[in-house]
């Protein structure tokens, strides 16, 4: 949390505590409460396993009320601890100021990075003299594809909202129960409901915890265990009704036997349901349930059945691929695939919204047949609306994208918050910002471009989030309380060009200052503002808004005006410390203009600094680099720019823009310049120089404009092979047509498929550092050359550096026969070197 508060508790003997001892599982949330406390508390005895083929984790720490402020730690291998002179030692911390929700994202690229093992967590509780009530949880995709679970247990003796079929609910296909059944919780642990032999059915009714888009999940299914206590000879089949859109569907099972558990597994896949009621379709339904009904009266007569451990999994879609291009959903006849952010999704940074707000379709919008009807019912959550895949697919590869929807609000307090779009994606979260919502329709054109989109969480890199987006979100929920609003005609449309009218214009692009300490006084900072096409009224405000450091002497006026800006370094410590200016117009359709604001505290803010540990392999972060491997270099003060310098006569530059990445010996001797693949201010790609064959160890420093970083040290190997790993269902493994292998596209027994890995070593006959490899003669990298698919080998054709590339190899192989149908994990072994597990998919 703030490094003034850590000053702070230097001074505080932070009280010693504990939680209770409990390990999380993924997806699975744990409830907490803590006693009233006079002084800031360490409390800590949570653990969670990261297995191996862990992706990344998260670990969440959500307070009961929003005026609940708690710190959330993790460590790797050891318990989080705090010191003597009050400081906290951890590997990742989240210290959100006054804020009720903390999380630590954990990632392979990260610094540290993700590691197998065991992962300690404690909390820091900072609010005093009251009870803390939290919620702790972690999400571990793994293998590919995150899951996300949620349960009912009954083991606390809750019946957790769980109810019966009486009263009916009145959705068509719904049942009704007896009037004189029962639901309790028994003492063991279990869900059940009797039946006095009334001539209705009786079920037991899902809370709203597991309602909402269960659309948006691969492979999504039910499970739970049931028993008939007791009662006749079953009848009636095990049963599941879906209720939604103003449809139903019926899952039936077998006939259940007397007085055993049975586990029972239900795919939510549309063969495996029946209609009932309605025309919408199963996807429609299963895009926005509300009502699961449960089968517990399998008999006429007098019954009692059990239920225990409902669960619902399902891992997330992979990100889109394939073209993209012009598409829209104006509503005539349905949702159109819209769905909101309930369920929670495993997404990274995902937003997870209120059980009681619904996506529905409206009749009559903005000079149309139907629009979607947004509906908030009051949660404390955010609700968003999720679109469809059709709206994210193969952005990167648009003319110029933008977006075009129109916007209303019906009903509400008076909106807090403008219109809000998120965009995911590679880690990272983006937003746009509109106006505040008004009850008229509004028209919203939202270029898809990092001039107009603010990061948010996540790395820093607008281009590679576009290339992997996994989920797009609309605000729904602009104040506290019920509230109406409505989405018509939402396009995506391509060559967009800025429309001629009112701009805000500022005389600077950036300020970045420095100070030897926090005690210098810095001048105030001038800035203009200017419109073209028409006067605007204009504000501005500091973003975040928790930035106390940054203030201005004029926060309105009307153009063309000035302001000066305040930076005040008193009460920071050393570091880095970045905020926005961001000025907008009262008119409405004028985009905001954005000033960034770095200070530095004690640093020179020309110095690069790399990130330790922040040197790894392109393909594969868990192995060393070798020579001719691609590789990325994280940390900050890089580059000035985003630049690819390209190939010049058949060769990648060692220096450009300014910048030059040395590879040193452990003496401090220069080996070679590495060829420079991408630079950006907190990455660089390269290619790891043949010159550095024969070292076990280099240390890396990178010069930008004369000036030098700091040194990290690297492991070398004489060669290791990564595979490129292209989302979670697909790696760099194409068909003989040069298609990807996919779900979509699987390869048969006895295919030739191509492997594109990097990391193969010196090759014959050897070329230099940063040459493209030559169509002929063919160079060839290190052997003995290996590959396996699920354990069987599979035969090597050949192999050589790809033509035209720099440090990108390719393997060509035959599948192996008697490979069971479905996803399998391939391999590649180079000099005794095993690549990273990427999966294919076999017919």
């Amino acid at each position: 949390m703030r490094s003034l508060l850590l000053t702070a508790l230097c001074c505080l003997a932070l009280g010693a505590g504990a939680l209770p001892a409990q390990e999380l599982y993924s997806g699975v949330s744990r409830d907490f409460r803590f006693d009233p406390t006079a002084q800031p508390r360490l409390v800590g005895n949570v653990t969670f396993q990261t297995p191996a083929g862990s992706q990344w984790a998260i670990v969440e720490a959500i307070t009961e009320s929003p005026d609940q402020d708690v710190d959330l730690y993790v460590r790797f291998g050891q318990p989080v601890e705090r010191l003597n002179d009050g400081s906290i030692v951890a590997d990742f911390r989240s210290e959100t100021l006054g804020g009720p929700d903390e999380h630590v994202f954990i990632s392979p690229t990260g610094a540290p990075p993700l590691q197998n093992g065991l992962y300690f967590v404690a909390l820091v509780i900072r609010s005093l003299n009251q009870e803390i009530r939290l919620t702790l949880k972690a999400t571990i995709p793994r293998g590919g594809a995150a899951t996300t679970r949620i349960i009912s247990t009954f083991d606390d003796l809750n019946d957790e909202g769980w109810t019966r079929n009486f009263p009916g609910s009145g959705l068509p296909g719904t049942v009704t129960g007896d009037p004189a059944g029962n639901i309790a919780v028994l003492p063991e642990g279990f869900l059940r409901i009797t039946d006095f032999d009334g001539p209705n059915r009786d079920y037991a009714v899902a809370p709203p915890k597991f309602l909402g888009n269960l659309a948006g999940f691969s492979d999504p299914y039910f499970e739970y265990d049931f028993r008939q206590f007791e009662g006749p000879e079953p009848l009636f089949p095990l049963e599941i009704r879906l209720l939604g859109a103003s449809a139903a569907f019926q899952w039936r099972g077998d006939l259940p036997p007397r007085q055993e558990w049975v586990h029972v597994h239900v795919p939510l896949s549309v063969g495996s349901w029946k209609r009932l009621e309605g025309s919408a379709s199963f996807t429609q339904v299963l895009a926005n349930v509300q009502r699961i009904e449960v089968s517990m009266d399998h008999a006429p007569g007098a019954e009692a059945s059990d239920l225990d451990n409902f669960r619902f999994s399902g891992g997330p879609l992979p990100p889109p691929t394939g073209p993209g291009g012009p598409d829209y959903s104006d509503f005539e006849t349905g949702v159109d695939g819209w769905s909101r952010n309930f369920p929670a999704s495993a997404i990274p940074w995902a937003s997870f919204g209120s059980e009681n707000a619904a996506v529905l379709h409206g009749l009559g919008g903005n000079d149309s047949e139907g629009f979607l009807l947004l509906v908030d019912g009051g949660g404390r959550n955010t609700d968003f609306a999720v679109a469809p895949e059709k709206f994210i697919r193969g952005l990167a590869d648009l003319d110029r994208p933008w977006y075009e929807f129109e916007f209303r609000r019906f009903e509400g307090a008076f909106p807090q918050f403008q219109v809000k779009l998120r965009m995911l994606g590679n880690g990272a979260v983006y937003e746009w910002d509109g106006i505040r919502p008004r009850e008229m329709w509004d028209r919203y054109r939202v270029p898809i471009d990092a001039q107009n989109w603010v990061h948010v969480q996540g790395p820093k890199d607008f281009d590679a989030m576009l290339r992997s987006v996994q989920r797009l979100e609309l605000s729904m929920d602009f104040s506290n309380g019920f509230e109406v609003a409505g989405l018509d005609n939402f396009r995506l449309r391509t060559q967009y060009t800025p429309p001629v009218g009112p701009a805000l214009h500022l005389d600077r692009n950036a300020i970045e200052v420095s100070v030897a300490s926090p005690n210098d006084l810095l001048p105030l900072e001038d800035l203009a503002i200017t419109a073209t096409g028409a006067e605007v009224d204009w504000r501005a405000a500091v973003e975040p808004a928790d930035a106390d450091w940054l203030s201005l002497t004029g926060a309105a006026g009307r153009t063309p005006d000035q302001t000066q800006i305040l930076i005040d370094p008193e009460r920071l410590g050393p570091g880095v410390h970045t905020a926005e200016v961001v000025v907008t117009a009262t008119l409405f359709g004028v985009p905001a203009v954005r000033l960034p604001v770095t200070l530095v505290i004690g640093a020179d803010p020309r110095v690069p600094v790399l990130n330790p540990g922040g040197a790894i392999h392109a393909a594969n972060p868990a192995v060393s680099l070798s020579p001719g491997a691609l590789g990325s270099l994280f940390g900050v003060f890089l580059s000035s720019e985003w630049l690819t310098p390209g190939l010049s006569d058949g060769r990648l530059p060692t220096s450009a823009g300014g910048v030059e990445l040395r590879l040193l010996r452990t003496d401090g001797s220069l080996i070679a310049p590495a060829p420079l693949v991408f630079l950006s201010p907190g990455q660089i790609n390269f290619q790891t120089p043949y010159e550095v064959a024969g070292e076990t160890a280099v240390q890396l420093e990178l010069v930008r404009e004369g000036v030098a970083s700091n040194r990290i040290s690297v492991s070398l190997a004489d060669a290791a092979p990564g595979v490129f790993p292209i989302n979670a269902d697909a790696a760099a493994v194409t068909d003989l047509d040069g298609r990807l292998i996919s779900p979509e596209n699987p390869a048969s027994a006895g295919a030739v498929l191509t492997v594109y890995y990097s990391g193969g070593g010196v090759p014959q006959p050897p070329l230099a550092s940063g040459q493209a490899a030559p169509a002929e003669p063919l160079a060839v990298p290190m052997g003995p050359l290996r590959a396996d698919v699920e354990g069987r080998s599979a035969e090597v054709l050949g192999a050589a550096l790809s033509p035209g590339f720099v440090g990108l190899e390719q393997l060509s192989l035959r599948l192996p026969q008697g490979l069971s149908p479905g996803r399998a994990v391939l391999r590649i072994t180079v000099a005794g070197r095993v690549s990273n597990g990427v999966p294919i998919w076999v017919r």
